[in-house]
């Protein structure tokens, strides 16, 4: 297997102490690839240390991780990241995305720590109010929706995410407003808009739709 010869040749560079970090990134590469995220986690801790506050270093690593399906080791590198420097909103988004793929209820701990550090960014706070609607939590989610309105009543994003909780509570008035909103922004894509069109379509003649 040539990952395996490769990661005997980059071992024994190390042993040399032959361009260490050069070889030292290469080697992670080749651990991920062989699945061994414990030695690729060392090897990872290692190099943003040797690279503190490189940030599209740390981004460009997580990306590889999640691309491997090593979505842990992902988050690995985030935390790490901001554990030498201080969150980032940057690094802070490569972290939800690699947890939302990993499913092992760390996304809501992580959504709610995200809007506590960033309250001024509405994608993170949208985010959160979705997940809490998809858990069935609709009072929180339209406390944390209503909180970043208030903050920038022109996000987009925000103004969707309301609009689809009032689509839920079935409330046409305050739907159209919101999703009217959104649309008026660049955050919200033509597939978006096309699929809340359709699905609210399906509600135009339901007697059960509020006035």
């Amino acid at each position: 297997d040539r990952y395996a010869t490769a990661l005997v040749h980059f071992n024994r560079a190390l042993q040399l102490g032959i361009d260490d970090h050069w070889a030292l990134d290469y080697r992670a590469m080749t651990l991920v690839a062989l699945g061994d995220a414990k030695a690729a986690e060392a090897d990872l801790t290692e190099l943003l240390r040797g690279r503190v506050g490189d940030i599209d270093y740390a981004i460009e690593w997580a990306e590889r991780c999640m691309d491997a399906h090593e979505f842990g080791l992902a988050v690995h590198v985030c935390d790490t990241f901001e554990e030498l420097t201080a969150p980032d909103p940057e690094v802070t988004l490569s972290r939800l995305q690699a947890l939302s793929q990993n499913r092992n209820g760390a996304l809501l701990p992580a959504l709610e720590q995200a809007v506590k550090d960033f309250p001024e960014i509405g994608e993170f706070s949208a985010y959160l109010g979705s997940y809490l609607m998809d858990l069935g939590e609709y009072n929180r989610a339209a406390e944390v929706l209503l909180r970043a309105e208030s903050v920038d009543p022109y996000h987009g994003r925000v103004q969707f995410e309301i609009g689809n909780f009032y689509l839920d509570r079935q409330n046409d008035k305050l739907l159209i407003q919101h999703f009217l909103r959104a649309f008026e922004t660049d955050d919200i894509g033509f597939e978006e808009k096309l699929g809340v069109i359709e699905y609210y379509t399906q509600f135009l003649y339901s007697p059960t739709v509020s006035a």
